[in-house]
């Protein structure tokens, strides 16, 4: 998954204030395994509030504070591979990987690697633009039997996306990390439509999230190439 998820096919709302005026932009990037060729990558977006995180600070931070849960949500056929950031504006530096390793902590069956759970990120604004989404892989098998349906998460499985998306929302929202970090969608489409002093307008503050009922799926590559 590319965790935030942006469209160009929706008109423009007009910008916003934020509570508070990113001082950084940072892109961050987990890279998950599903079994033993086929990669998982979810992308998020972080702004600061006083501009003195850098790219190390976020992956130790997700290492230590959101991979745990995500883990535990999780079966053991999700590896967890990589965990990189960098700040992009209103400069881009360095990537800074963090170290991270093992699996998922459920001992159960796997929903089919081309299947996933939704997490659709919120924000202030209407339109695609202004929405991200992640998508969680490697949730129980027993997840999707429980629905009578058989197209939707059972309750079981709403609540491990649910522990995942809290965990993200909580962590990273303002004055609850020591970097200043913020959860946000970025529109690329925005941003081209910015100056060097106006980048912050292409950002929307994440305020809540919605854990998606039906089973979601993904477009599958292999040979090193992510969802």
């Amino acid at each position: 998954m590319d965790s935030i998820v942006l469209s160009t096919r929706d008109s423009e709302v007009t910008p916003q204030a934020l509570p508070v005026t990113p001082q950084q932009l940072l892109r961050l990037v987990q890279v998950q395994r599903f079994g033993t060729q086929m990669l998982c990558m979810n992308t998020f977006y972080m702004g600061t509030e006083d501009g003195l995180a850098t790219g190390g600070n976020l992956a130790a931070d997700w290492a230590a504070n959101i991979v745990p849960t995500w883990k535990n949500n999780v079966t053991g056929a999700m590896n967890w591979v990589d965990v990189y950031a960098q700040q992009i504006l209103p400069t881009v530096d360095a990537v800074i990987s963090a170290t991270v390793s093992g699996t998922g902590a459920i001992s159960s069956f796997t929903a089919p690697s081309a299947t996933a759970g939704i997490i659709t990120w919120r924000t202030e604004f209407i339109g695609r633009r202004r929405r991200g989404r992640t998508y969680i892989a490697g949730l129980p098998y027993s997840n999707a039997l429980d629905s009578p349906d058989a197209t939707h998460w059972g309750t079981s499985g709403l609540a491990r996306i649910t522990n995942i998306g809290n965990v993200i929302k909580n962590r990273y929202t303002l004055g609850a990390n020591p970097w200043g970090l913020f959860l946000v969608v970025f529109s690329r489409r925005t941003y081209a439509d910015t100056t060097d002093l106006t980048w912050p307008d292409a950002t929307a503050l994440v305020n809540r999230f919605t854990a998606q009922a039906y089973i979601a799926t993904m477009g599958t590559r292999r040979a090193e190439r992510g969802l």
